[in-house]
């Protein structure tokens, strides 16, 4: 009897063997996908690394180098830290779960300066899609080769107006400090016209349009000279216009798949072309052409909500609807999350990456502060040289503000007014 128990013990001890060689990876061998979703069902990243086969930092375990795997930033060396995705498509990407170098400081914010006055202009108005979509450009009465700033105006996905006057005030400020402004209209959505991707594809355009010689084409057809460089483009979004420069820039399936060939080191495959036939200035990649962002109280977190629909944020809940395309789930979800900046796996930062500067009030009533706080996560997460401003609360009239971008605000908004207007006096 005692051999028979001695034997079934044996057996016991052998299938245990076996069960837990078969849930672990081979030695030396990180399996990332597993990683990656373990980590994202909200357990320990220790014991996600553990189970995964993956390095984790500890007393005793050596720090990874460039481009070696790793579980968190903890894992890597000096001056290095952990590309980790924020979204289900990230484990997809070549740089994922490895240690990359990270970006320089962060934006020094700016306290106080003396804003520039509005310069009475008159705008240049150009078309810059097939179907109708203008921008109005303002410029300086003289000089060339002068900083572009495009300026995305805010609505809600559904409302957003170039025209409107505090937008218009803003485009003359910029020209009152010696930069072209291009304010550009874009797709609103309806119930009869979605607005994914049509709006994002819109912002693309206007970016190619802005950020090569198609501008200066289309103004001088318009009987104007051009006063602006494409090389020096910066992207001023406010809210739906904020969020829709962060995916047209920052998204690695949008902006760029912006990864290293490792065939021929050195190099990145090839950016993704414009998706859209309508663009006046062609269908070529925007990789590279924005090198200053700044989004103020962007929606970043779509299916949230970021406040349509929130006790705390009530505004017009069929906006989103609209937006996406569809109010049935999981078709409304599906189409707001691919648009969602935050939830989206971000490129890394490819060569010429734009620095990001995220500005937005405590005190606003349509944009939850909680967004910007997430983009701010997902841009440190993935190196990202930027900075976000949260202003104290102020007021426009009677109403809270929510996105306090106009360079005359002044006020509790002067920190976030000076900061941008800095950042885009170094384009």
């Amino acid at each position: 009897m005692k051999y028979i128990a001695s034997l079934l013990a044996l057996f016991a001890l052998l299938l245990a063997f076996a069960a837990c060689s078969a849930d672990s990876p081979a030695p030396g061998h990180c399996d990332v996908e597993g990683l990656d979703a373990c980590i994202r069902a909200g357990k320990d990243a220790a014991e996600c690394a553990a189970s995964a086969g993956c390095s984790q930092a500890s007393a005793a375990s050596p720090l990874v180098a460039l481009g070696g795997t790793c579980a968190g930033s903890a894992d890597c060396s000096a001056g290095l830290y952990c590309e980790i995705g924020a979204g289900a498509i990230a484990s997809s990407f070549a740089l994922d779960h490895t240690c990359q170098t990270a970006s320089s400081a962060a934006i020094a914010t700016v306290s106080t300066c003396t804003l520039p006055s509005a310069l009475s202009v008159s705008p240049t108005v150009i078309t810059y899609t097939s179907d109708g979509l203008t921008c109005s450009v303002y410029q300086p009465t003289s000089g060339t080769g002068l900083p572009v700033v495009l300026a995305l105006p805010y609505g809600g996905f559904v409302s957003q107006f170039a025209g409107n006057p505090d937008f218009v005030s803003y485009g003359k400020q910029l020209s009152g400090s010696g930069k072209v402004a291009v304010l550009c209209n874009y797709t609103k959505a309806t119930a009869s016209v979605s607005g994914t991707p049509a709006e994002l594809s819109d912002v693309r355009c206007a970016i190619r349009t802005a950020g090569t010689s198609a501008l200066g084409s289309l103004v001088a057809a318009a009987g104007a000279t051009y006063r602006g460089s494409p090389s020096r483009l910066g992207v001023v979004g406010s809210s739906a216009g904020g969020s829709l420069a962060l995916m047209a820039e920052l998204d690695a399936e949008v902006a760029a798949l912006a990864l290293p060939d490792t065939t021929a080191p050195g190099t990145y495959l090839t950016p993704l072309p414009l998706d859209t036939t309508t663009c006046n200035a062609g269908t070529g990649s925007i990789l590279g052409m924005v090198k200053v962002l700044v989004a103020a109280a962007p929606p970043v977190d779509l299916p949230g909500p970021y406040g349509y629909g929130a006790s705390a944020f009530p505004t017009k809940a069929s906006s989103l609807d609209y937006y996406a395309g569809s109010s049935a789930e999981p078709a409304r979800a599906d189409a707001l999350t691919a648009v969602s900046p935050a939830l989206l796996d971000l490129a890394h930062p490819y060569p010429g990456a734009p620095k990001v500067l995220l500005i937005q009030s405590s005190g606003g009533t349509t944009v939850d502060p909680a967004q910007s706080a997430a983009m701010d996560t997902a841009l440190a997460a993935h190196g990202y040289r930027h900075s976000r401003i949260l202003a104290a609360p102020l007021m426009c009239g009677t109403t809270p503000c929510s996105h306090p971008w106009q360079l005359a605000m002044g006020g509790n908004a002067l920190v976030g007014n000076c900061t941008a207007h800095a950042l885009l006096n170094t384009l």
